[in-house]
């Protein structure tokens, strides 16, 4: 059996691109956000307006997946002290 997988993809970086979001029509209409369970990006409100921004720009639905095995990232400035 044979299978194709196309998956059309721009990747924004860099600062206020999260922002642009809502401005970009978006390739179809379910989104999925992947994340570590640190829980700063849901205190820092970060996951609503991802989610906010998701919806202006199309996604009729938004699939958050959290992944419990992934370390949480922590820059060294915030760990030495």
């Amino acid at each position: 059996m044979n299978h194709e997988f196309y998956i059309p993809t721009k990747i924004f970086f860099g600062r206020g691109c999260l922002d642009k979001l809502g401005e970009i029509k978006l390739p179809g209409k379910k989104a999925m956000i992947i994340t570590t369970s640190d829980q700063w990006i849901v205190e820092a409100g970060h996951l609503r307006r991802l989610v906010g921004l998701l919806k202006k720009g199309g996604a009729e639905s938004v699939f958050i997946m959290v992944y419990t095995r992934i370390p949480a990232f922590r820059s060294r400035s915030a760990t030495s002290g």
